[in-house]
Formats: C-alpha cells, structure tokens, sequence
C-alpha cells in the first residue's frame, strides 16, 4: 500500500472510532447530540451485567435488558410565555410551573425482559 492509501485507512479508522465512541455505544455526548441537550440534563444509567453468561452463578440466564429513554423537552407556550413540557416527543404539552422554557432532560435506563 502506498504511503497515501495508507493516510486514507488511518483518517477513516480514526473517524469510525470517533463515530463508535460518541455515537455507537450508550454515552452523554450522544444524547446531548440528538436531544440538543445540556451536559447536565442527560443521566445515562450503566447497563446491568447480571443476564450475561459469565456473572455469577456461570451460565444461561434466560433474560438481557432492553434499553428505555425518557426525553422530556421543554418550552414557553406561546400565549402566555408559561413553561410547559412534553414526554411524547411534543404530541403533547402540560404546564410546567417553575419549570425552563427551553431546552430538554434525558434519562436512560434499562428495563430486564425474561421470556
């Protein structure tokens, strides 16, 4: 390989690592991303590890853990400048008293499914 493929394999490695670590897996800075919000309004809780083959006791399981996000966004309503709040991706809005009039919170969670 000549020394410029090889600076074409090194940039795409270097951009899929980037991809995978702030995208790919579970982290803060992808829900800020795609929620547009701040740093301290995400809680991304850890994956629970007792449905994997090599935690105690060794062996099946029969469960794993399927992943549940929260978003709650937040705005002014526009006749009265109160602020109001949706948890269903804005389909619908309550009041909000003392709450931010911009922005969103995140919060993801694990919930355990046994068949």
């Amino acid at each position: 390989m000549s020394e410029n493929n090889w600076g074409w394999a090194w940039a795409a490695f270097l951009a899929f690592a980037v991809w995978f670590g702030i995208w790919g897996r579970n982290s803060s800075i992808r829900y800020q991303m795609q929620y547009g919000a701040d740093s301290e309004m995400v809680a991304v809780d850890r994956e629970p590890i007792d449905c994997e083959f090599l935690s105690a006791p060794l062996g099946r399981k029969d469960c794993h853990y399927e992943k549940e996000v929260l978003v709650a966004t937040f705005k002014g309503d526009t006749e009265t400048g109160r602020p109001i709040i949706s948890l269903d991706n804005g389909k619908t809005w309550n009041w909000n008293e003392n709450g931010p009039l911009t922005g969103s919170k995140v919060h993801v969670w694990w919930r355990k499914e046994t068949p």
